[in-house]
């Protein structure tokens, strides 16, 4: 009882701080409007059998585990806009175990559970990375004494290989070192010292669970491969790695996803990149030793102040906050640690080159995440007590560049969650709530396109929106409307028995004026009732909605 209820007075600035965490997050919840992805989510939980999830995943692209969380939530009854209380709901143990059961000091605590990640963009939003915050803080508690719940901890992992692919490299290096223990304990064995080799068998289980989790991972989304739309122009080229390098130095100001979605290398770009590269390159050059090298951390946080004051003005700048954490792992030679950050962050850098890239935050800032979680396992490496002081020193300059990145990137994301307080993240809450105020309930709710986003509305009024060109009542997306037979809607329109009352149309729709003309010339006056405000995200996210009649 007293490891899991710590002690009010001990633990006080703890207490306070997790405290302080859930009043902020929990007030972002209920102020936060769905997006497409999120609502998009919610429907192929609700309206899909399993094995209609797994033949979706197809055209998705992800795995299962976001979707089988959902599902017992939303057929409960749990309305829509209220989902992100669920990705809420797992931070909360997360933020908990760091702060009451991790090795961290209260610095790096508190620095990791106000960070980017943890305050806003895996605690806020319903996707599918909401769970890696805490099965990370879960395998990380069962790291020291793994071999006796092998079972467990193989599950964690199996289930950590099944939320994005983004974490694929951490499980590898995760499965490797289950494999390197095995190896070592049958080395090591001595019966004469009382030990055997059966005690090495617990860590080849767990390396067979995650097998198993990575085999049903890599059954669900191979598919995908050959009808994704961003691996069907891929060409492995230095500009495309350029690309991805700016993409991670945006990503330290997320906001600017919000501005700059779709990153040009224009030449201004690539001279910044090659200042920070060359700069860097100097700086370790100059400066080679262990204790100059901890010491320039102090140094970085000097840009913390300017990441308020020009929040986007320094992108590239933070782009070199990233790098030098990188080669802080590099100098401090533990082998351990290096491996993990390289079989991670390269997989992650390859496939953001190659298919995903680091555009949105949530992808991005998952190597921050990473990098804390390795840094915790090797903090519980076994060395002895000794050892400990050295071990910390060794380690110090990748805790302050750890710390550096974590505070970089709280002013972006604390005006992203401004804005997401100010203004509707998307135009589907207010634009529902106008429908359900303003059309009768038998009135059928008619969208344009099938693929429309406006169709994801349906999240919020089910069973109201029929597509006129592909002639269904929609739920979900349907990323497989290629293959559908469509036919012209004005077509549509005109033959249905009882005239449209009601027509969506996205307002960022390049086509809408081409599209409300063909009303016209097809015997139908529109008037424009509603259109959803503005917004932090881009113009797609709102709608209008249009009333027709008969000429």
């Amino acid at each position: 009882m007293k490891r899991f209820l710590p002690s009010l007075k001990k633990n006080a600035y703890e207490w306070t701080a997790f405290l302080l965490w859930c009043a902020l997050t929990l007030v972002m919840v209920f102020s936060h409007e769905p997006w497409r992805d999120e609502l998009q989510s919610c429907l192929l939980a609700r309206d899909l059998s399993i094995p209609g999830l797994f033949e979706q995943m197809k055209y998705e692209g992800h795995f299962l585990l976001w979707y089988l969380i959902l599902k017992p939530f939303l057929l409960a009854g749990l309305p829509a806009e209220f989902h992100s209380l669920l990705s809420w709901l797992l931070a909360v143990p997360a933020v908990y175990l760091v702060l009451f059961h991790s090795r961290f000091d209260r610095l790096l605590k508190t620095a990791a559970v106000f960070s980017a990640p943890m305050l806003y963009w895996y605690s806020i939003f319903s996707r599918c990375y909401a769970p890696i915050p805490l099965l990370l803080a879960l395998i990380a508690s069962l790291y020291p004494e793994r071999k006796k719940h092998f079972l467990l901890y193989g599950v964690l992992i199996a289930l950590l290989a099944n939320t994005h692919v983004y974490a694929e490299g951490l499980v590898l290096f995760l499965f490797l070192e289950l494999l390197f223990s095995f190896f070592r304990e049958w080395k090591n064995a001595s019966p004469p010292q009382g030990n055997s080799r059966k005690e090495a068998w617990p860590f080849l289980y767990s390396a067979l669970l995650i097998l198993a989790g990575v085999g049903f991972a890599f059954l669900t989304v191979i598919r995908s491969i050959f009808l994704s739309d961003f691996t069907s122009g891929v060409r492995f080229s230095f500009a495309q790695i350029f690309h991805a390098v700016l993409n991670f130095a945006y990503l330290l100001y997320p906001r600017s996803y919000f501005t700059a979605n779709g990153l040009s290398l224009s030449g201004q770009e690539i001279f910044y990149l090659a200042w920070v590269v060359l700069g860097i390159a100097a700086f370790l050059t100059l400066f080679r030793k262990e204790k100059l090298l901890a010491g320039s951390g102090a140094f970085l946080l000097l840009i913390l102040p300017l990441s308020f004051l020009f929040p986007a003005k320094i992108h590239w700048l933070r782009a070199g906050v990233y790098l030098f954490l990188v080669a802080s792992i590099f100098f401090c030679r533990d082998r351990f640690l290096l491996a993990g950050v390289l079989l991670s962050l390269g997989w992650q850098f390859l496939f953001a080159v190659l298919v995903h890239s680091f555009v949105i935050p949530q992808r991005g800032l998952l190597f921050l995440l990473m990098v804390l979680f390795l840094y915790a396992l090797r903090m519980e490496n076994g060395s002895g007590k000794e050892e400990e002081e050295k071990e910390k020193r060794k380690l110090l300059f990748v805790r302050n560049y750890l710390l550096t990145c974590f505070f970089i990137t709280l002013s972006g994301t604390l005006a992203v969650m401004a804005d997401d307080l100010r203004f509707p993240y998307s135009g589907y809450s207010s634009c529902g709530d106008f429908l359900r105020k303003t059309v009768p309930k038998e009135t059928t709710i008619h969208v344009w396109r099938a693929e429309d986003g406006s169709t994801l509305l349906s999240a919020l009024l089910p069973n109201r929106f029929y597509a006129l060109d592909a002639r269904r009542v929609l739920s979900f997306h349907p990323h497989d409307f290629r293959n559908a037979v469509l036919e012209d809607p004005i077509k549509v329109l005109s033959e249905l028995k009882e005239p449209a009352k009601v027509v969506i149309l996205s307002v960022a729709d390049k086509s809408e004026k081409e599209i409300l003309e063909s009303f016209t010339a097809g015997g139908h006056t529109y008037r424009k009732a509603y259109c959803s405000n503005e917004n932090v995200m881009d113009s797609f996210e709102r709608y209008g909605v249009y009333l027709l009649e008969e000429k």
